[in-house]
């Protein structure tokens, strides 16, 4: 995907990624990741956005790349809708 290097995942995480779409537009889409190695520094949970209108409709990562969310994250990520119907939870745990 354009833009696509250095989004952070790991290939030891049980689940290193998941994407989620933006609530109001069905264009983009979130990217929460986590390396999967709780015990290097620095590392931890992330978020980019996709924007699917990108490359001529192919798809790409915004210029909000890799954020830091939280740092010391386990290797499990998960995602559900909340009961609203609209917004979703991003559920990982902190060691």
């Amino acid at each position: 995907m354009f833009n696509g290097n250095g989004l952070g995942g790991h290939y030891s995480a049980e689940q290193s990624v998941i994407f989620i779409r933006f609530p109001c537009d069905t264009n983009k889409y979130y990217l929460f990741g986590q390396d999967g190695k709780p015990t290097c520094p620095g590392t931890g949970l992330y978020y980019s956005i996709i924007d699917m209108s990108l490359n001529g409709g192919l798809g790409g990562i915004t210029s909000t790349k890799a954020v830091h969310l939280l740092s010391g994250t386990n290797e499990w990520l998960t995602g559900t809708k909340h009961t609203n119907g609209t917004d979703f939870w991003v559920v990982t745990a902190k060691i």
